[in-house]
């Protein structure tokens, strides 16, 4: 009897020690998700006044009911006096718990923030928002606003380097692409070529290097630019430049110059024809060089010849003349 009264006392303690166990989770989650809605409701108040608080609470209650027309205009109230950014965006966050019924409102939050953007932060946040929300045509049309802002190669990349900050990879890219757009020296283009390697853009780093080698027919120039594109670190790019450089090659001393560089890259394939080319080149001028001798050699001789054959018959006609005056009758 005592064992049977002991496990009934055990089975007691234990059902309240769970009890209490339950209590204390549930007022621990209670007071941490009290303390995220504080924390929440502080950090939209930065950018949010007392009526605007009013109207989004009103517009929740309504979102919460189903009535999501009512929800609408209760937010657009709020969006009224909204006249930044920071605040059209917070009165935007306050409706990312409502999902589809609040899609209106939160459309026309970005639009009027649109319609407020000063800077370029501002629409680098409002693309970024817009792209949270999935509203894509409002993502691009800030990312144009960005673009079309932005005229000199410079503002160009520095949009570039801000937009690849925010994650907006997309912006940089179309930013690079409209810098390219606007060069016209090749220094320009170098700089470009550069500037997109730092952003980790190979294509648009490959594409200006290629287009400089192919705009190049000077077997010398090519071999200058091979210098400047070579920190870049483009292997194969190198490469097609010597061959182009082989192939542009008017004398000898370009041949060597190509045959010197080729080595120093160690390209042997390219050494060995430059090498062949040159020994070919040099061949064919000696040959020239020979012809051209003989020829002169052979017109000296044609002329002396004909100076000689000349000279014979002057002798001829000055014999003639004085035979005529010795009969000559004196008159």
């Amino acid at each position: 009897m005592n064992t049977a009264m002991n496990t009934a006392i055990s089975k007691a303690i234990s059902k309240v020690i769970s009890a209490r166990t339950a209590i204390i989770v549930v007022s621990s989650l209670w007071l941490s998700h009290g303390s995220q809605s504080a924390f929440a409701k502080t950090a939209v108040n930065v950018n949010i006044d007392k009526d605007q608080q009013k109207w989004i609470s009103r517009g929740n209650s309504a979102a919460k009911s189903g009535k999501g027309d009512k929800a609408t205009e209760d937010y657009k109230q709020a969006l009224a006096s909204a006249d930044s950014v920071a605040s059209c965006l917070a009165v935007c966050d306050a409706t990312e718990h409502y999902g589809h019924v609040l899609l209106d409102a939160r459309r026309a939050c970005l639009i009027k923030a649109e319609s407020v953007a000063k800077t370029r932060d501002d629409l680098c946040a409002i693309a970024l928002k817009a792209r949270q929300f999935e509203l894509y045509e409002i993502t691009k049309a800030s990312i144009d606003a960005l673009i079309a802002r932005a005229q000199t190669n410079e503002d160009l990349y520095d949009l570039a380097r801000k937009a690849q900050s925010v994650s907006l990879n997309d912006v940089a890219h179309l930013a690079l692409e409209k810098a390219y757009t606007q060069t016209t020296s090749v220094s320009e283009a170098l700089n470009y070529a550069k500037q997109a390697k730092l952003l980790g853009m190979e294509d648009l780093s490959r594409k200006a290097i290629r287009d400089l080698i192919d705009d190049e027919s000077d077997a010398h120039e090519l071999l200058v630019l091979l210098k400047q594109i070579d920190p870049m670190q483009q292997q194969d790019l190198n490469r097609r430049l010597l061959k182009k450089a082989l192939d542009c090659v008017k004398n000898v001393d370009q041949c060597k110059e190509v045959f010197d560089t080729a080595r120093r890259y160690d390209q042997r394939d390219i050494v060995s024809l430059a090498s062949y080319r040159g020994r070919r080149m040099i061949l064919l001028q000696q040959y020239k060089d020979d012809q051209a001798k003989y020829q002169e050699q052979l017109q000296t001789w044609r002329s002396g010849k004909l100076d000689q054959q000349e000279q014979q018959a002057a002798n001829d006609m000055m014999k003639a003349r004085q035979g005529k005056q010795s009969n000559d009758p004196g008159f």
